[in-house]
Order: structure tokens, then C-alpha cells, then sequence
């Protein structure tokens, strides 16, 4: 179980359900109302001047990863 909030950046289309040692499923449930943007091949398209852009997202990245690392040790303790 994952709780996503503002800023969370995910890519939903890769999962390993097929390929992975453990079968699972995965399901989303919405609790709130949800803004959300798909930032796809065009977007990166359009962005691609600017590297920033694409720099600030995968710090967004990093940083969900990391606090996903953290939530598992918290889990483990």
C-alpha cells in the first residue's frame, strides 16, 4: 500500500507483474479529488530546451525513492 500526495511522480505502466518472482495485482483507489498531469513524449518534446524541467523531476524521483526506502526499513524495524 502506497499513500500518493502533491508532487508524487510515478509511472504507472511499468510494473513487473508479469516478470516478477511473486504474483500480484495492482488496483488504485482515489479517496480525494485528484489533479493529475501525464507528462508524456510530447511533454518531453516540449520541455527538452529547457533541462531543468526534466533535472526538477527526477529530483522528484529520487526523493519518492528514497522516502519509499525509508518506509520499508520504518516497516522492518
Amino acid at each position: 500500500t502506497e499513500l500518493l500526495g502533491a508532487g508524487d511522480l510515478l509511472r504507472p505502466w511499468n510494473f513487473a507483474g508479469a516478470f516478477a518472482s511473486v504474483p500480484s495485482k495492482v488496483t488504485w483507489n482515489v479517496v480525494q479529488p485528484v489533479r493529475l498531469a501525464t507528462l508524456d513524449r510530447r511533454f518531453a518534446l516540449s520541455v527538452a530546451p529547457w533541462p531543468e524541467v526534466s533535472a526538477g523531476l527526477m529530483d522528484r524521483i529520487v526523493q519518492r525513492s528514497r522516502w519509499l526506502a525509508f518506509q520499508l526499513a520504518v516497516c522492518h524495524v
